[in-house]
């Protein structure tokens, strides 16, 4: 993920990353964090990311992605921080599924969406 600071208070990025549900996902999506306070030892925020996903599977497609979250950021060196946040993960997808017996062959889109709790440790520099 890339970040570019607006100013103390608040940066605008562009990420990708992996999802692993029935299938293999792709999101990209852009971002946005806003720290509460001027920059110190630690800092908590609000970051929101938004955009889609691609699917790596033939039968299946991505879809909406959406991932706001709480976190704090520890400053550990002049130019190194850690973060840790705790989110929600909603990802869409849609594949294509196949059921078959003696009696009938019957092809069908399905239409999923996942919701998730979800723990994020990164490093900034």
């Amino acid at each position: 993920m890339a970040h570019y600071h607006i100013n103390r208070h608040f940066t605008i990025g562009a990420g990708s990353g992996l999802s692993f549900y029935e299938k293999l996902l792709i999101p990209l999506y852009a971002s946005t964090q806003f720290f509460f306070t001027k920059p110190k030892k630690v800092v908590p925020y609000l970051e929101c990311n938004i955009g889609g996903s691609f699917a790596t599977d033939k039968k299946t497609n991505g879809g909406f992605y959406l991932s706001p979250s709480f976190g704090i950021q520890f400053k550990t060196t002049h130019k190194l921080k850690i973060n840790l946040a705790l989110g929600y993960e909603l990802q869409e997808l849609e594949r294509l599924k196949k059921r078959t017996d003696e009696y009938f062959h019957t092809e069908f889109t399905e239409e999923l969406s996942h919701h998730s709790i979800k723990l994020k440790v990164g490093l900034t520099y």
